[in-house]
């Protein structure tokens, strides 16, 4: 579908009156590891006090898309200085925008994107943020010291609107020139009509696309459905139509399974701190 720099324009606009309308009683958007989200779907309280949004894959680890490499957005809840009360409300309308400005993203910055981190989102909220997160990406180092990755998320929503010159008709992702120049020479229809990036062999001849492999299956399934974390052999088997060793030989199973590890072992010295504490008491 080609470009359409209305849709943008007229959500730019719903996302200022977001913003002006909400004012000091915004949310926090943090970003997540995999291995920090594995924890969190160990442990029943932190899963309860969690609020996923989406995956956004950063890049693959090798060759084959194998333990695809991101971070998980979620719901940070601010202590507000004016005495403002975060409400579901202003997380719900940030939510929906996101996942229009997602559908609306044209082919070109997702072209863009995909380049970047050399695999795609699985939702368009994920494509959103994904375009959020390439528009100014942080650095290591402000990761490293904070989980907190947007601190005013319709501001930077708005933000990237605007530096992606989605209101324009030749919309690209800030300090991409290389992508620029290469497609310099088609016209914007021809950009929105290309196919998305394909393998050829030497003779020009499309290659069939490789299968995907368990573990690959299983990474877009957490991305779109973070609960899956807590599936048993069977459930991922049954979903995959695979055998249940072969999930167990996967990589994502594996670190799923020292995690919950972790975490049991956890609660049990918890349990047994607390039943040495009640003994003293008692006594």
């Amino acid at each position: 579908m080609p470009h359409d720099p209305d849709k943008y324009r007229q959500l730019l606009g719903s996302v200022r009156s977001a913003c002006a309308e909400y004012d000091q009683r915004l949310f926090c958007l943090e970003a997540i590891t995999k291995e920090e989200m594995a924890l969190i779907y160990a442990d029943p309280k932190l899963l309860e006090a969690t609020n996923f949004l989406a995956f956004i894959p950063l890049s693959p680890s090798d060759e084959d898309g194998e333990d695809c490499q991101g971070f998980y957005i979620a719901l940070k809840e601010p202590i507000c200085p004016d005495g403002g009360v975060y409400r579901r409300e202003h997380y719900d309308v940030f939510v929906s925008l996101a996942k229009e400005a997602g559908a609306w993203l044209p082919r070109r910055l997702k072209e863009q994107i995909k380049q970047r981190a050399k695999t795609e989102p699985a939702t368009m909220l994920a494509w959103w943020l994904s375009c959020m997160w390439w528009t100014n990406p942080p650095s290591d180092e402000s990761l490293a010291e904070s989980t907190l990755l947007w601190g005013q998320p319709f501001l930077q929503f708005a933000e990237t609107i605007e530096q992606c010159q989605l209101t324009a008709t030749n919309p690209a992702l800030p300090n991409s020139s290389d992508e620029k120049g290469s497609q310099s020479e088609h016209s914007q229809e021809d950009i929105e009509a290309a196919p998305t990036a394909v393998e050829r062999d030497l003779t020009g001849t499309l290659k069939p696309e490789k299968p995907k492999t368990t573990n690959q299956l299983m990474s877009e399934i957490i991305q779109e459905k973070p609960e899956a974390m807590g599936w048993t052999t069977s459930q991922w088997a049954s979903k995959l139509k695979r055998a249940r060793s072969t999930v167990h030989a996967t990589s994502w199973w594996k670190t799923l399974e020292s995690h919950r590890i972790r975490a049991r072992a956890g609660r049990a010295n918890d349990r047994r701190r607390k039943s040495k504490e009640n003994d003293q008491w008692g006594n």
